[in-house]
């Protein structure tokens, strides 16, 4: 199973940090995958934004026009904390893009090296960490 994890790896080729430097660990993930050495990794939901939408559009009618009027109403309403939640939930979904991650989980170091499938981020670093030292 490890080697297997290990071969189906996909890490991007770019220039790493220089050994001893800090890197920023960015993972992305769907809301109900369980991660865990987390550590002082960003996190980002990747489905959130699906699910906000889907509770907005929850009892449109089935009539466009009605619909966006109502839609259009359920925006103008929304508090200043769930819009800051709405913005922060498409920035998520367009940095993923931006990475082209196309699987989740995805652990993202210093923005060039991404590891996909590995839940135990602590892992996660100590593999990025060796294929580092490899590449020396």
């Amino acid at each position: 199973m490890r080697r297997t994890i290990t071969a189906l790896l996909l890490v991007v080729a770019g220039l790493g940090s220089a050994s001893g430097e800090a890197v920023r660990v960015e993972v992305f993930k769907l809301g109900g995958q369980r991660l865990t050495g987390v550590g002082d990794a960003t996190v980002y939901e990747v489905d959130r934004l699906r699910a906000i939408t889907e509770r907005l559009s929850v009892g449109l009618p089935a009539d466009a026009e009605r619909a966006g009027e109502i839609a259009r109403a359920r925006f103008d309403s929304m508090s200043d904390a769930e819009q800051a939640e709405l913005q922060h939930a498409a920035r998520v979904v367009g940095q993923a893009a931006h990475y082209r991650i196309d699987k989740v989980p995805a652990i993202v170091f210093d923005g060039r090296a991404v590891i996909y499938g590995v839940t135990d981020v602590a892992r996660a670093r100590t593999i990025y960490r060796r294929w580092q030292e490899g590449r020396r």
